[in-house]
């Protein structure tokens, strides 16, 4: 007996030669109008043409499809509806190029809801950014537990296409996919984000520690045959495990705002052919699926913070300890301005001593309370003989009034220059902007170098 592709193979030329002999030119063109007739008109007889089944089933489907296509092409040759079929077949070719032609599928909107912005990458399929977001600042993470959702209407489309009674998709069958799910999403991000170099996970923002607070979610999961109980023993064939959809949100874990979202849809292999799938063959998909989604958040929140650390200890940064528990960060971009992470009072003293004279506050009061007043800042600069500067800027109104009151600070003359904000982003940002338009493609690569994210100045 031939195998399905050989059968296959041999059948389509007879069936158009057939037509030929009938007919000629238009008889060829009949025989092949009548699979796209019969998706309309006959869809079971369709079938057997257009979706082969695996097997000797599968040959014999083929032959009941294609006699009923000689017999169809008869039909209609021996009728007086041949013009009206070429018509049709016409419209047909048409409406197919034009879907052909018509582009893909629409992407999201350039601002989402919440005033997030799209951002370019390679990554994944949609990135959203909130203007002046800064993830290099953050020390500590807390992956939260993955939610996982089916697509709208799963269990009901997959029930209506069981007869069995006993193989039908029940909640228990739901919930512990749901659960078996999420437990692979948290294995599978948990593992990339402690794989070495190991980043700091965190359950709680702990005293008042920076903390960006991970949310996975696994949203329209679709899957084609589910691995569920069944009251008789039989076999499921797709031509893929299934569709599902990556929702990541990543959130300031003082004020929950959202600084980041990502949405990326990924389906299984194809296989071109039915094959059998079960739960391991579905389990195997989904981990692979979800593996490469761990591995792209960790590079991407390598390339932000990991790269970003080891540059600027090599460009000169000065670490002082001025005894509130956490290192102050001062990075040098030149010879004379240098950048901070947010200051206190009590790190005057040492920011004298390492010979500024100058200081820059480009954080608004109370963006992110606790937080120490410029007015207490500024007079404990005045006690230690430092110009100080108030030039409160966020991404959202970024560069912020009077760029030109900014660049005389930063050329101030009376010496080194200081300034900070929640990390520094927005001071280097800043300081790139307030460059002269011929010195701007030289700040922004040294800029660039020290590993910040400089697109609030090039936008």
């Amino acid at each position: 007996m031939l195998s399905e592709p050989a059968f296959y193979l041999v059948s389509i030329p007879a069936v158009l030669l057939y037509g030929i002999a009938k007919g000629g030119f238009g008889g060829a063109i009949s025989m092949l109008a009548v699979p796209l007739m019969a998706l309309v008109m006959a869809p079971t007889q369709a079938a057997a043409i257009l979706l082969p089944i695996p097997g000797p089933a599968g040959v014999a489907s083929a032959v009941g499809g294609f006699y009923w296509s000689i017999m169809a092409a008869k039909r209609i040759q021996e009728s007086k509806a041949m013009p009206h079929v070429m018509k049709w077949m016409i419209a047909s070719a048409a409406v197919v190029l034009a879907a052909c032609a018509a582009p893909g599928p629409a992407t999201g909107p350039e601002v989402s809801y919440d005033g997030l912005e799209r951002v370019d990458n390679e990554r994944f399929a949609e990135v959203y950014r909130r203007p002046g977001a800064e993830l290099s600042v953050y020390e500590q993470f807390s992956l939260q537990p993955c939610e996982v959702s089916f697509r709208k209407n799963w269990q009901r489309d997959q029930n209506r296409q069981r007869l069995d009674l006993g193989s039908r998709v029940s909640r228990e069958d739901i919930d512990r996919i749901k659960r078996r799910a999420g437990e692979a999403c948290d294995r599978h991000f948990r593992e990339a984000l402690q794989r070495d170099p190991a980043y700091a996970l965190s359950e709680h923002d702990q005293d008042g520690s920076e903390v960006l607070v991970l949310h996975p979610s696994i949203i329209n999961l679709d899957i084609h045959a589910p691995d569920v109980a069944r009251s008789t023993m039989t076999r499921e064939y797709t031509t893929s495990a299934g569709e599902m959809t990556l929702l990541l949100e990543l959130a300031d874990g003082a004020t929950g705002e959202v600084l980041v979202r990502v949405v990326d849809r990924k389906r299984g292999v194809d296989n071109a052919r039915l094959r059998w799938s079960s739960g391991v063959t579905n389990k195997a998909e989904f981990d692979r699926i979800l593996r490469r989604w761990a591995e792209l958040l960790r590079d991407s929140l390598d390339r932000v913070r990991g790269a970003s650390g080891e540059q600027r200890a090599d460009r000169g940064t000065h670490q002082t300890q001025p005894g509130r528990g956490k290192d102050m960060k001062i990075v040098n971009v030149t010879d004379r301005v240098a950048v901070s992470d947010q200051i206190q009072v009590e790190d005057l003293p040492a920011i004298a001593a390492a010979g500024f004279r100058v200081l820059i506050n480009n954080r608004p009061d109370n963006e992110v309370p606790p937080q120490q007043s410029s007015e207490a800042i500024a007079a404990a600069a005045a006690a230690h003989g430092l110009e100080y500067y108030y030039y409160p800027v966020t991404g959202g109104d970024f560069p912020g009034p009077d760029l030109s009151r900014l660049t005389a600070a930063f050329d101030s003359g009376a010496g080194p220059v200081l300034a900070f904000c929640r990390s520094g982003t927005r001071s280097v940002n800043l300081w790139v902007a307030s460059r002269p338009n011929q010195e701007q493609p030289r700040a922004l690569a040294d800029a660039r170098s020290l590993g910040y994210d400089l697109s609030l100045a090039a936008r």
